[in-house]
């Protein structure tokens, strides 16, 4: 008998392709624009992106690491890179650091806001 993969399944595979499509959109737009200096209709694309991931299904075991995952890439972000002055390294390593914030910002709000549900759901006031 042949098991068929759930639905489930197949949005689980969309949301990995929508994150990796959005990972290569940040380095694409790192590279293409100067350090800092991100064009709006990209971070529209970006956030829109977000927001995709942020709604397919991740595993409530999941959504802990990834917000804290989340929390270290914008300290991280915020650091001040700009003093690894070597070929501007520090201001690329900067700028795709805060595109990958961008990208990934909506998705946290949807990730928390599901986490929220969760408790909610799982308490009996």
């Amino acid at each position: 008998m042949v098991k068929r993969k759930s639905n489930n399944t197949h949005v689980k595979q969309l949301g990995h392709l929508f994150f990796l499509l959005g990972v290569a959109l940040v380095l694409i737009f790192t590279f293409t624009n100067q350090p800092g200096m991100l064009e709006s209709w990209h971070s529209i694309i970006l956030i829109l992106l977000g927001l995709i991931v942020g709604l397919m299904d991740l595993k409530s075991e999941h959504t802990v690491p990834f917000l804290l995952a989340f929390l270290g890439l914008l300290i991280t972000a915020n650091a001040p890179l700009y003093v690894l002055s070597y070929y501007k390294i520090g201001n690329y390593l900067q700028a795709f650091l805060l595109n990958m914030s961008i990208f990934l910002s909506l998705t946290v709000v949807v990730v928390s806001l599901r986490v929220l549900y969760r408790i909610y759901k799982g308490s009996n006031i």
